[in-house]
């Protein structure tokens, strides 16, 4: 069963690559599968739950083929569902730009502090991430045989994964039954620890292979980098913050401020996963985000207990969004390339003094939507004023500020560019 809803908003202007839908519907909680859960009391007892996923699509759409994007939550395997903030924000966006968009939950569970004859969350969490893809799959099988009321063409499926979620759509594609980790076969007694099966052993629908176009990875990673050499190509987004603490950006244990790091698992990041396909000549993108941390898309204390942050979205949702939207687009088949959202990142700016005291008028030339933050420090260093650009012409107030020596820094993820002033007496 699913409930439906319908959702009013604005827009109009090119397919795929902008907001050309003002009315979209959402279908909720879609049963695709039901399975036994991961049994938090460790006892092992079948526990079937049903699996669900809400799907979103534009109204009024006369398109008898559309391409369609499967949204998968983050989580670290542990928490999370399809209802969260940046999975629905995904989903609203993508179905008013024309595709039908998907957010899907997915089997959650492990035990971090040991799994079936190991000690430690390695073990568990290779299980978890096993479950996960074998959902993921089971999800697509089921959307392909929905393909006509949906109007999806099914040469045209994309994944799109935050955190734990781009591991699960990496894993989907990469993942084969002849390299099926050990930690998946019986690691001891009970349900928790049973064989999980072959990859497609979740669900029905079987007669739909599973198969998808291409993958978008924000701040995912893969436990066994080799793994690419034994798949066909696929193009792929990485999106990474080079600081990132849970999933690294290299190679590194997960979660690598904990204590005892190396009883979790080992993962290749997008740097890995990027000179990877690099050796392999794959065709994939990457765009690194220096000095920020994880899913740094949203802001604020991240609350570990959730494994999610106080706000959602913050200013870097745009140049990710877009990023996102210019990968997807670029390789949906019905998309007209010169349409393409522009990426440029280049920052250029001349200021220029004004004539009331301790004035002056930036004039910046670059992209605006890839959130560049203006700020103005002081002789010894100190920020004094801080925004992001939202305007072309952005004016520096300095009156009352002492006279002297002021340095203007406007910086995006991949450019930065200084310029000094003098608040005269």
């Amino acid at each position: 069963m699913c409930t439906a809803i319908a959702c009013f908003p604005a827009g109009a202007q090119h397919r795929f690559s902008s907001r050309c839908f003002s009315e979209i519907r959402i279908d909720r909680d879609c049963v695709y599968a039901i399975e036994d859960e991961w049994d938090f009391t460790g006892f092992g007892i079948d526990n079937p739950q049903a699996l669900t996923l809400d799907i979103y699509y534009p109204l009024n759409d006369t398109m008898k083929e559309r391409p369609m994007v499967v949204c998968l939550f983050g989580g670290a395997f542990f928490r999370g569902n399809k209802d969260r903030r940046d999975m629905k924000a995904w989903c609203d966006s993508l179905a008013h730009y024309g595709y039908v968009a998907v957010a899907i939950n997915y089997r959650i569970g492990f035990n971090p502090l040991g799994s079936g004859t190991s000690i430690g969350a390695d073990a568990g969490v290779i299980r978890a991430m096993y479950r996960a893809a074998q959902d993921c799959r089971a999800a697509v099988r089921f959307l392909k045989s929905r393909h006509i009321d949906y109007a999806i063409d099914t040469s045209q499926i994309f994944l799109l994964g935050n955190s734990a979620g781009a591991i699960t759509s990496l894993n989907a594609v990469l993942l084969g039954n002849t390299e099926r980790p050990a930690e998946t076969y019986s690691t001891g007694f009970g349900a928790n620890n049973a064989d999980l099966g072959c990859l497609d052993c979740t669900g029905s629908f079987r007669r739909y292979p599973f198969g998808v176009k291409a993958v978008v990875s924000l701040w995912g990673a893969v436990h066994d980098v080799a793994m690419f050499a034994k798949t066909p190509p696929f193009p792929v987004l990485f999106i990474h913050g080079t600081l990132d603490p849970i999933v690294p950006y290299y190679k590194d244990y997960a979660l690598n401020f904990t204590y005892g790091k190396d009883l979790n698992v080992f993962l290749f990041g997008s740097k890995a996963m990027k000179e990877e396909c690099d050796r392999l000549g794959w065709n994939t993108v990457m765009h690194s985000y220096e000095g920020q941390g994880h899913c740094f898309y949203s802001c604020g204390n991240i609350n570990i207990g959730e494994l999610d942050y106080s706000i959602f979205p913050c200013d870097y949702w745009w140049p990710v969004f877009y990023q996102v939207i210019h990968f997807l687009a670029e390789n949906n088949s019905w998309c007209k390339p010169e349409h393409l959202p522009d990426l440029n990142t280049v920052i250029d700016f001349v200021i220029t003094e004004l004539p009331e005291k301790a004035n002056f008028r930036l004039n910046f030339h670059g992209n605006l939507i890839m959130n560049n933050k203006l700020t103005v420090y002081n002789a010894i260093g100190e920020p004094i004023l801080s925004q992001v650009l939202e305007n072309e012409k952005t004016v520096l107030a300095l009156d009352g500020r002492p006279a002297g020596i002021y340095v203007v820094e406007v910086k995006n993820h991949m450019h930065s560019k200084l310029a000094k002033i003098v608040v005269k007496e």
